[in-house]
């Protein structure tokens, strides 16, 4: 298919997201960075982009990927959110808080506040197993 059509940014993308699916994440971030070079600055792609990279174990690639977004699209909701939850998750609760009230209800920060802490706690046993 992307053979047919190599301009289209949505069938780079999309594959990504099966690569992501399967467990390929290698490839799929060569998918997302096509995507990217097709689209320049699109918001559904550099937050596949993030998430591939979170999946994947790379938090620190995942905030990267979220940071270095030009700064039109460091107000979109979705993707100051998804900022939060890798923060949160990184152990950085105070950034993740910050992001969480710009969008949030106070009930709502304090609730994915507890998730990511969850999460966290999660990850640092699968670690020592």
């Amino acid at each position: 298919m992307a053979k047919k059509t190599p301009g289209d940014w949505e069938i780079y993308s999309s594959l990504g997201i099966a690569d992501d699916m399967l467990g390929d994440f290698r490839s799929a971030r060569r998918h997302y960075e096509k995507a990217l070079d097709l689209s320049t600055g699109n918001a559904v792609v550099i937050n596949n982009m993030a998430l591939s990279a979170a999946l994947s174990g790379d938090l620190d690639r995942a905030i990267s990927v979220l940071e270095s977004a030009p700064s039109a699209l460091r107000d979109n909701p979705q993707l100051r959110q998804n900022l939060a939850l890798f923060y949160g998750v990184r152990g950085d609760v105070e950034r993740a808080e910050t992001l969480a009230r710009k969008d949030l209800e106070i009930d709502a920060v304090r609730n994915n506040l507890a998730v990511y802490s969850r999460i966290r706690s999660n990850r640092k046993a699968a670690t020592y197993q």
